[in-house]
């Protein structure tokens, strides 16, 4: 899975303008995990936790809304009443790769391919793409080799695999189509020296980037035995933590070791980064607190404080806080911790923002977010007015 994490953020940074060649910046600074890393933690929540897949999809799916879905999924994904939609996109195949991982039989591979697929690409063409990807990776880890990986991919789904890259390049175009964009990425994997190679290959043709490295690099991962540390520790730094918290868990279940001491090394580190925001990155106001008449118990913030929970509710008691966070929409929460931990873990994204405790429940304090320190301030007032 890591592997479909990299070869999504290093290809994001070409969609729509790919290099043609194998020569790029595989690191560049506008990289950013896309809707091909959200869906394929989607899927490996479904799988490790038996909930529905199109439940699972909506679910992860909403907390990215501008993750880079196409308009039809965006649909789907927004309106819980809408059904499949007859896609024959490579969004089936991008998301397909944990379903190989966690399989052991080619079987339920391709019936669990199909049935993660059909919640939305219910089309002959989605269903295939996504079984092609499944099954690639089944037999990438289970020690077959590209030549067998390649006859039986191509006797499962009719696509050609023996083209080159170099033929595929000179015309090549964007292309969403599984027919039109699974088969090129497969060959990116099997015509590669290494994992780099792989994702190289398929960025190299300038089509649908991320998705086609994302499926070579969830192949060449399980063929090569991981994925090197260089690509590996650029592209989760890039990763949202509430990903990476949501991946860990399959990873270890079901991943490479390899992969999964990555990614727990990145998540103690990301962890800890919060801690020390919380203890060193906060600006306090005094006093507001007590023009609210509230007052809120909690331990002195500390270097290393390990319970992000209480630290959280220690600065909040100072009544608004700038926290250094990215804050993507407007949340009103009470204090459970399950719900401060979803908070702080999921609303790092777009913008920094302002919390103002504008009241209090059973639970504990309730508090708004707002864009900026004058919005907080007057509801901050008109808490006051109304009190």
């Amino acid at each position: 899975m890591l592997g479909a994490f990299a070869g999504d953020v290093i290809g994001s940074a070409y969609e729509h303008d790919g290099p043609k060649s194998k020569r790029f910046e595989m690191f560049h600074p506008f990289a950013r995990p896309t809707d091909d890393s959200v869906m394929t933690v989607a899927v490996s929540q479904a799988l490790l936790t038996g909930e529905g897949y199109a439940s699972a999809m909506r679910r992860v799916g909403n907390e990215y809304p501008t993750a880079g879905y196409g308009s039809g999924f965006y649909r789907w994904l927004r309106d819980p009443s809408r059904g499949p939609y007859q896609s024959w996109s490579n969004g089936s195949a991008m998301r397909s790769s944990p379903v190989g991982w966690r399989f052991d039989t080619e079987a339920e591979v391709l019936a669990q391919a199909e049935a993660a697929a059909v919640v939305t690409h219910d089309h002959p063409e989605g269903i295939r793409g996504a079984q092609a990807v499944a099954l690639a990776v089944f037999l990438a880890r289970t020690g077959h080799t590209k030549a067998e990986i390649a006859r039986r991919v191509s006797a499962i789904t009719g696509y050609n695999l023996t083209r080159k890259l170099t033929s595929i390049r000179e015309t090549y175009s964007f292309q969403i189509r599984c027919e039109t964009s699974v088969p090129e990425a497969l060959i990116a994997f099997l015509e590669s020296r290494n994992f780099n190679d792989a994702v190289r290959g398929a960025v190299s043709l300038g089509g649908d980037a991320d998705t086609q490295a994302c499926i070579a690099g969830a192949v060449a991962e399980a063929f090569y035995g991981g994925v090197p540390d260089e690509p590996a520790r650029f592209v989760l730094s890039r990763m949202h933590p509430w990903l990476l918290e949501l991946s860990l868990p399959f990873l270890e279940a079901y991943g490479l070791p390899t992969s999964a001491s990555q990614l727990r090394a990145r998540w103690t580190t990301v962890t800890a980064a919060l801690q020390d925001r919380l203890s060193f990155s906060v600006r306090r106001i005094p006093n507001l607190s007590d023009a609210l008449n509230l007052s809120f118990a909690g331990p002195t913030l500390s270097r290393g404080e390990e319970n992000i929970t209480a630290a959280l509710g220690a600065v909040i008691g100072g009544g608004w806080t700038r926290l250094h966070f990215d804050l993507s929409r407007v949340a009103i929460l009470t204090a459970s911790d399950r719900q401060v931990l979803e908070f702080v873990y999921k609303s790092c994204r777009v913008r920094s923002g302002f919390l103002a405790v504008t009241g209090t429940t059973e639970a504990g304090p309730g508090w708004e977010v707002y864009a900026d320190a004058e919005a907080a301030n007057a509801a901050l007032r008109q808490c006051r007015e109304m009190s």
